[in-house]
């Protein structure tokens, strides 16, 4: 990446660094309808200092952040989708800003739709970080779990207002998962009790997916390493992974909430943009779920509804050994 052309990356707002603490990074586009939530629960969750990279909202979203004490706002002239060598732009800054801003640091990198969920035994992530490091780990690993609606239709009338985990309250428990330790990926990362395959192998029985995407469609990536210690030796192999595995004996949640209200605008955004992954082609699928699924149960029986963190520590998603 260093004999690429490197675009220019402007601080537009600071906010104040607290070094020996973890910092929280972002890209984020028209995220007005989960921002506020987002920002609730990381708190809670102890952080103090936020990064938001802004990739040109046109819905309030860059006021929002010029307006929160916490939060800093970054800015480029670039788009998201651009490509950059192997990356686009936007998953490019994934490791741009640890590099430049964060050396030997913990930073928190996650998407607005993205609430990481602890052990119950871990109150805040700088409880966690404490154990990390006492056990001389610089990452540490977490499942991408679907949080989600009965049926797209409660999406569709659902009120942005709504707390996520109330308006997407079910998640698939996942049960065979296996995840050797300093592994980058789960051995099935596949894994076709996942909510977004069904919804896709619904509409392939209906005869209802464009050639293209029943031939090229690749499952998304269920795993992620979202925190990580920027040392020198560390960098960003893809948007999911960076080139140290992490242990088993730690394993987080990253609660994905996909089908938070608003997901449709954020549907025909990506379709418009084609910035997201593989041409935005998890979107085009969402696009169709929306047309002709609306009232299809999203609920397998391997489905259950949270409460609480002791759900997926009961199910075997969630620990700290």
């Amino acid at each position: 990446m260093n004999r690429l052309q490197r675009p220019e990356i402007v601080i537009k707002k600071p906010t104040r660094k607290f070094p020996d603490s973890v910092a929280l990074f972002a890209v984020v586009r028209n995220e007005m309808d989960i921002l506020r939530h987002f920002l609730r629960h990381y708190r809670h969750l102890g952080v103090r200092e936020f990064w938001f990279f802004d990739d040109h909202s046109e819905d309030g979203t860059t006021q929002f952040i010029l307006d929160q004490q916490d939060c800093g706002l970054i800015t480029s002239k670039w788009r998201y989708g651009r490509p950059m060598g192997n990356f686009r732009f936007g998953d490019a800054l994934k490791n741009i800003i640890p590099t430049k801003f964060f050396r030997d640091r913990w930073l928190l990198s996650v998407d607005a739709d993205e609430f990481l969920l602890l052990p119950t035994c871990v109150p805040t992530i700088s409880d966690l970080i404490v154990i990390l490091e006492r056990r001389q780990y610089a990452v540490t690993r977490a499942i991408m779990l679907e949080f989600f609606p009965a049926d797209l239709q409660n999406a569709r009338v659902a009120s942005a207002e709504t707390d996520p985990f109330e308006a997407s309250p079910y998640f698939d428990r996942l049960a065979s998962i296996v995840w050797p330790a300093y592994k980058l990926t789960p051995d099935n990362a596949s894994h076709p009790e996942r909510v977004r395959n069904r919804i896709f192998k619904q509409l392939l029985v209906r005869n209802l997916v464009p050639e293209d995407i029943a031939k090229t469609r690749r499952v998304p990536s269920m795993n992620k390493v979202p925190l990580v210690r920027w040392r020198e030796d560390v960098h960003l192999l893809n948007a999911h992974h960076v080139n140290i595995a992490a242990n088993d004996d730690i394993q987080l949640i990253l609660a994905h909430f996909k089908f938070h209200p608003g997901i449709e605008k954020k549907v025909k955004d990506a379709l418009a943009t084609k910035a997201y992954w593989q041409d935005s082609v998890e979107y085009r699928i969402l696009d169709l779920a929306f047309e002709h699924l609306a009232n299809w149960s999203l609920l397998d029986s391997n489905s259950g509804r949270f409460s609480s963190c002791l759900d997926l520590e009961s199910a075997g998603l969630l620990y700290l050994r």
